[in-house]
């Protein structure tokens, strides 16, 4: 298993509209081959004025199955939200697998 982590910083004035779209956005990843599930997390601000930070887990079956979505859907899906929301948020991503 493969956990797929992506970690997202989003403007307050924007974090209510841009939560729904991100709530569509994970079930159409959940419906490509490998995605097993997902998990959203909230991150607790450091500061009152900090942005919205929210972390997404999806798991998949396997290393495969990420880099097809690395290839075949990744672009597009990551082009969406950066139309919708240019300037407006930060994604940081990483792949966690089972230590030794």
């Amino acid at each position: 298993m493969v956990i797929y982590e992506v970690n997202l910083s989003v403007e307050p004035e924007i974090s209510e509209t841009y939560c729904a779209w991100l709530t569509e956005h994970i079930e159409e990843i959940l419906e490509l081959e490998g995605f097993i599930n997902a998990t959203w997390y909230n991150i607790e601000p450091e500061s009152e004025i900090a942005k919205k930070q929210y972390c997404i887990h999806y798991s998949l079956s396997d290393r495969d199955a990420l880099e097809r979505y690395f290839k075949e859907d990744a672009p597009r899906l990551r082009e969406d939200g950066l139309k919708r929301f240019a300037g407006q948020f930060q994604a940081h991503r990483r792949i966690l697998t089972l230590g030794p």
